[in-house]
């Protein structure tokens, strides 16, 4: 992919995100995740993650999902590449605040909601920051995914859905997979489906 462009990497997630029909933030996730247009790692996923949650959340509402993705991506762009590493919070956790924040009109001035998408933010932040690094775009959305569905079904009752385990597919191509410290991956997945609580 010596020719890769993260504006293509763009239109991709926004031309599938605006026409998927699911309500599961994690497998819209998971089938981007899948285009060479998506990189192992890089700061396309910080779009991925907000566009996915995003079309799930207008799918469940019946929304038209495209206004919504046209104000995020400008905001997802917003976020630095390595961003995890630096400043101590993931590019997909900001991603899902951003994508909260769209979907509810919350800014800077909003009352009570503003804490709402800090509450939903940190849910995801703390999933991510149970795992060790070095970093993993694909764990990091996964879990920032998972997170947030949780947080929204119960916060805001709207009824998106998750898969119970996922079964990762990107650890070969990873050549810093944590490999079983990832909840995520093969060695760890049918312990973890047995003993951890959603």
């Amino acid at each position: 992919m010596n020719d890769w462009d993260i504006n293509y990497a763009h239109a991709y997630i926004m031309e599938k995100a605006k026409s998927i029909k699911s309500i599961n933030p994690v497998a819209i996730a998971l089938h981007l995740m899948l285009s060479p247009e998506i990189r192992m790692h890089g700061p396309e996923h910080h779009f991925l993650s907000g566009a996915s949650l995003c079309a799930a959340w207008c799918n469940a509402q019946k929304l038209d999902a495209l206004p919504f993705l046209e104000k995020l991506l400008p905001r997802c762009t917003l976020i630095p590449p390595a961003v995890c590493g630096y400043y101590g919070v993931c590019g997909n956790t900001m991603a899902i605040g951003a994508t909260v924040s769209v979907m509810l009109g919350i800014t800077y001035l909003s009352g009570e909601e503003w804490g709402l998408v800090g509450s939903i933010t940190a849910r995801a932040q703390k999933k991510i920051a149970g795992m060790p690094g070095p970093r993993c775009c694909k764990r990091t959305t996964m879990a920032a995914l998972y997170a947030a569905t949780d947080a929204i079904r119960e916060l805001l009752g709207i009824p998106l859905e998750r898969p119970k385990s996922i079964l990762c597919r990107f650890s070969c191509k990873n050549e810093q997979c944590i490999k079983k410290a990832c909840i995520f991956h093969k060695e760890h997945i049918e312990e973890e489906c047995n003993n951890h609580s959603w």
